[in-house]
């Protein structure tokens, strides 16, 4: 019963992530995080939602640097990390496609919808994405959908931190609450 509410709502969530992709246009500094803008990754011109099928994503950034496979723990199929340079993409399996619900950022000239990448301070990510953030520490900045810290299941964006400067960027859907 519980995969399939879950293929359900992720069908949903596919269906109206593809509506939103041709619409798209980045967030403002400072407006509240959101699922359309950003949570997923710009290409070019070309807004790639998360949760969504990996196979445009894939087209767009070419062929893995490596690749690695692991049954699922919670789905049918292999969970997957695709390795970029810079970059890991993380997908679940659904059907017989996957499903990219992380992005983790180390590196390179990948950055937000908003212009944070690696090496950028705190105060660029809080004059991009405002106050509105939660963090148990100085070197963490979380700002999620829901702005609750207690609520595991809501979309977000962290950022790590070294000295008040950027060294990872996570951009997670966590799939495993659904």
């Amino acid at each position: 019963m519980f995969k399939k509410i879950f293929v359900l709502a992720l069908c949903a969530m596919l269906l109206m992530t593809c509506a939103m992709a041709e619409s798209w246009t980045a967030p403002a500094d400072g407006d509240p995080i959101g699922l359309e803008g950003d949570l997923g990754l710009c290409i070019g011109d070309t807004w790639f939602p998360i949760l969504n099928y990996f196979d445009d994503l894939q087209a767009a950034l070419g062929e893995p640097l490596d690749m690695m496979a692991a049954p699922s723990c919670a789905f049918k199929g292999d969970d997957k990390e695709f390795v970029y340079d810079g970059m890991s993409i993380y997908t679940n399996p659904l059907g017989d496609k996957d499903v990219w619900m992380e992005a983790y950022i180390t590196g390179g000239d990948w950055t937000t919808t908003r212009g944070i990448g690696i090496g950028a301070t705190r105060d660029d990510i809080l004059a991009a994405y405002g106050d509105g953030f939660y963090s148990d520490s100085d070197d963490m900045m979380t700002y999620s959908i829901s702005g609750d810290p207690n609520d595991y299941s809501s979309p977000c964006i962290m950022f790590t931190l070294e000295s008040d400067i950027v060294t990872c960027i996570d951009i997670y859907y966590p799939t495993n609450t659904l």
